[in-house]
């Protein structure tokens, strides 16, 4: 498996509140960031965190990741890429090192088409932690509208277009931040153990989209990384 990193120079102090759970080791909110990629979205996201001077590793596609990557250095959260590489799932090990890694304290956040993958039965071991499951999928334009106004969404415009994939599906848990005209659920938060899910229906740079490129949608996956804890409303 091909590994790159990027090392950048400030690592933004941030602190987590705990949410419950009874494991030995927390994992604190001043540690680095780990971008789990699809062959694509990755690019983007290396340019937004290099630009905010986050430091950060980047690890190329699911299909490769075991999860040692956790345990290589202060990881305090995880981005997860499924635009591209949706067709290969991740291996169970991997998937029980991210659970693990939530439940400790750690924030993942996650694009699709990981609620896709769990409709082919790739994506089962982490299923236990996703709050939008898979009605339909999408391409093309759409208009997110902002349910709540707190710290996640602070910056965006009350309504903005995004170009993208997308999931559709109704969260079965968790808080709704952001609906899209098509896709339902937009953006929705979950705490599990002492850590914390993000979900993002987009699909990143899936089939040549950028969706990152739009400034709201930059800004919220600033804010997804940056912010202390989740908002409790």
């Amino acid at each position: 498996m091909k590994k790159s990193h990027y090392w950048v120079g400030l690592v933004f102090a941030l602190s987590i509140i705990s949410c419950g759970g009874d494991s030995e080791t927390s994992i604190t909110r001043d540690g680095d960031i780990l971008i789990i990629g699809d062959g694509a979205t990755e690019l983007s996201l290396d340019t937004i965190l290099s630009a905010n001077s986050l430091t950060f590793s980047t690890v190329q596609m699911d299909s490769g990741f075991y999860g040692d990557e956790l345990n290589a250095g202060n990881i305090s959260t995880v981005i997860l890429c499924d635009g591209e590489g949706y067709e290969f799932g991740m291996p169970e090990q991997g998937q029980q090192a991210l659970l693990d890694f939530v439940a400790n304290g750690g924030r993942l956040i996650f694009m699709e088409w990981v609620a896709y993958e769990i409709s082919e039965d790739r994506y089962t071991v982490l299923d236990t932690i996703v709050p939008v499951l898979r009605s339909s999928g999408r391409e093309g334009t759409e208009t997110y509208t902002v349910q709540l106004f707190n710290e996640l969404t602070e910056g965006l415009d009350t309504t903005f277009t995004v170009s993208s994939g997308s999931n559709i599906g109704t969260a079965r848990f968790g808080t709704v931040h952001i609906k899209g005209s098509s896709s339902g659920d937009a953006l929705v938060t979950h705490t599990w153990g002492q850590g914390e899910v993000i979900q993002m229906a987009c699909a990143g740079n899936y089939e040549g989209y950028n969706p990152f490129a739009e400034p709201n949608m930059k800004k919220l996956i600033l804010n997804a990384i940056m912010i202390s804890s989740l908002p409790k409303k």
